[in-house]
């Protein structure tokens, strides 16, 4: 418990560090003059931390003074790196990026096939064939204003948006495929690293969005522990995900997708716990019923700030969308990618296809109706 919490420190020190260089990053002037600006606030705020540790351990002992100096390393680190990335942007480094090139070139195409195959299957009316298609894919290109309004007004915006739900079920799947492969220590870790690969080939391949990402991150940072035999700890995961994605890319933290994502995450870790044991006893309907009622609680109770800073709106029926929508989009999405497995081997179950198809409608139309209510 006490690693976690430090892990937890070191995280929210590093991204507020982060959150403060995007800032003075948007507010200063030239990029050349601004970059030398960052540099000399980077110093001038590690000299000032530094001076409040040594006045600090004084008093407090040396505990104190390098726990200070840890968390001054790291705001500054996260200040650094933020203003770095924004005002002079990476290092250009020619066989660095023309290797990059070459990847995305091959990713890129890939992702076109896999689009391809996707959209080859029958599932019957445009529309459901729309929306399986964001869930699989992610891209909402085909999908009507009026279907997108009505997964909007109902709550149901997240569902499209391809995020750790989706990822949660390819990586619940793989472990059932890769189940035959058995228990011992080497299959263990063969297993592992078959499912850090596919999720990160799924997440290459649907376009890495920062949700997605946080996802892929979460994976493979529970299974890297399990290959070195290390047990995982829910908030040192989240901790560690999310130093790792604004170390790499601290533009995120200004994505609503990004913030929402973790927010969800930090909801589901810290406060369903406690929110699912206000209905104790043992796995009825109801205690299932009110288990996932507290789950979506969990996750809008953290979202709704933002939520509502980012899209001036919260919406009203978001518990009774989530109690019917998202099983019901699990069950869709599972078929779905059976499906597509299938039709990737030659093989494609027409009338699981079409089943998907109906039970997409089926979805549409109950977010239809929940979008209608006053």
């Amino acid at each position: 418990m006490r690693e976690e919490r430090e892990i937890a420190g070191i995280a929210l020190f590093f991204t507020a560090g982060v959150a403060a260089g995007q800032a003075f990053a948007s507010s200063c002037g030239p990029a050349d003059s601004r970059l030398h600006v960052a540099a000399g606030m980077s110093v001038i705020a590690t000299a000032a931390l530094l001076t409040a540790t040594a006045l600090c351990s004084r008093k407090a002992g040396m505990n104190a003074a390098r726990d200070m100096l840890i968390l001054a390393s790291v705001l500054t680190g996260g200040f650094f790196c933020s203003t770095s990335d924004a005002l002079h942007g990476p290092v250009p480094l020619a066989t660095v990026s023309r290797l990059a090139k070459n990847f995305s070139d091959i990713v890129r195409s890939h992702s076109e096939a896999f689009s391809g195959l996707v959209s080859g299957i029958p599932y019957g009316d445009h529309e459901s064939a729309a929306v399986i298609r964001a869930l699989i894919t992610g891209s909402q290109k085909d999908i009507s204003p009026e279907v997108r309004d009505a997964f909007r007004d109902s709550g149901a915006s997240h569902i499209l948006a391809l995020s750790g739900m989706h990822l949660a079920l390819i990586y619940a799947i793989m472990l059932k495929i890769l189940a035959p492969i058995g228990n011992g220590p080497a299959a263990r870790k063969i297993r592992s690293v078959l499912i850090i690969i596919s999720s990160g080939y799924y997440t290459l391949l649907t376009g890495a969005s920062s949700s997605l990402v946080r996802a892929f991150l979460f994976i493979a940072l529970k299974e890297t522990a399990a290959i070195l035999g290390r047990e995982t700890k829910a908030m040192g995961t989240f901790s560690t995900a999310l130093m790792i994605q604004l170390a790499v890319a601290p533009a995120n933290i200004c994505s609503a997708g990004f913030q929402l994502s973790y927010l969800a995450v930090a909801g589901i870790s810290l406060l369903h716990p406690v929110t699912k044991e206000w209905y104790p006893g043992p796995a009825t309907p109801m205690k299932r019923i009110w288990d996932a009622a507290s789950l979506t609680i969990s996750c809008q109770i953290f979202t709704a700030p933002a939520v509502w800073l980012h899209f001036g709106t919260f919406p009203k029926y978001f518990l009774i969308t989530n109690l019917i929508a998202v099983p019901l989009s699990n069950c869709i999405m599972t078929a779905a990618v059976i499906t597509v497995l299938l039709a990737s081997a030659g093989c494609c179950p027409e009338m699981l296809a079409l089943a998907c198809g109906k039970a997409t409608g089926l979805l549409c139309s109950i977010l239809e109706a929940i979008s209608t209510l006053p």
